[in-house]
């Protein structure tokens, strides 16, 4: 059974977690370049931290 690939955490302690620049751009080239990422960051007020934020979702 192969390996799985390398994990790179991005922690972000301002960035929303549908921030284009972190997840569109950075997390895409690492996945890209076969990476597994994971982008740990602040959930949007008033929204479930524990609930996973909907691609395209508006915060709040």
């Amino acid at each position: 059974m192969p390996e799985p690939a390398p994990l790179v955490c991005m922690l972000s302690a301002a960035h929303p977690p549908a921030d284009v620049r972190v997840v569109a751009k950075e997390g895409a080239a690492l996945a890209e370049a076969g990476w597994r990422v994971l982008h740990l960051c602040p959930a949007p007020a008033r929204q479930d931290a524990s609930a996973p934020l909907r691609e395209g979702a508006a915060p709040g």
